[in-house]
């Protein structure tokens, strides 16, 4: 049963999740439909990079196994908030961002891409 008050038991984190995973799905561009065993088809995430730390105070750090094209933050509502080239293999980010919830969506030199979700507190 839910809860009534959304700041019980921690139901706000839940909301918030499920606003995440709902409205950015589709930017999934990293992951690849794989056959599996039984026919059906799934989606398996490859990832190369992270992110870190997340929850942030507003800077975080970007490793990629793979070297990393260019950057993108994007708001919840899809507003760009900052985008920069980098190529190389790390990107530190020096920019203060308010608190609230982002998408970094980090494009990599061998063309595929990778989203990540951050929270800044």
């Amino acid at each position: 049963m839910a809860c009534m008050d959304p700041l019980t038991n921690g139901s706000a984190v839940y909301i918030a999740r499920a606003i995440l995973d709902v409205n950015f799905d589709c930017l999934q561009m990293g992951a690849r439909n794989q056959q599996s065993q039984n026919g059906y088809e799934s989606e398996s995430p490859i990832v190369s990079c992270e992110v870190f730390p997340n929850p942030t105070s507003g800077k975080f750090t970007v490793q990629s196994s793979e070297t990393i094209e260019s950057v993108k933050i994007l708001e919840l509502s899809g507003k760009e908030v900052f985008t920069t080239k980098v190529n190389e293999a790390i990107f530190t980010n020096q920019t203060n961002l308010e608190r609230g919830f982002y998408v970094i969506v980090v494009s990599l030199l061998n063309g595929t891409s990778e989203t990540h979700k951050i929270v800044v507190e």
